[in-house]
């Protein structure tokens, strides 16, 4: 039962989300743009993909934590992916805050 609760909350709060982005209400312009020059950034895309990625696998793993009783940690990889695309983030702003 408390599996169900859950995850009907999870949907809810994110019909509430996709509610208020529709609406206009979050306001997400600009989120993925550059900021001098406009357009997409690819830092900040594969910061948002690799963020999301990590968020879903943590999501999935709740269950296999739950049965086992402990809490597991996401893969190796995944968190050498996830600093790597933070570093070259924070590299990228560097770079663009010495430029200006």
């Amino acid at each position: 039962m408390a599996k169900m609760e859950a995850g009907l909350f999870l949907c809810l709060v994110a019909g509430v989300v996709l509610f208020q982005l529709l609406d206009g209400r979050i306001n997400v312009r600009g989120l993925m743009d550059r900021k001098p020059k406009g357009g997409l950034d690819p830092a900040r895309a594969q910061m948002l993909v690799l963020s999301l990625a990590l968020a879903i696998t943590t999501i999935l793993q709740i269950d296999q934590m739950r049965a086992s009783g402990e809490i597991a940690l996401p893969s190796d990889t995944l968190l050498y992916v996830f600093g790597s695309s933070q570093a070259l983030y924070l590299f990228r702003k560097r770079q663009q805050l010495k430029g200006d």
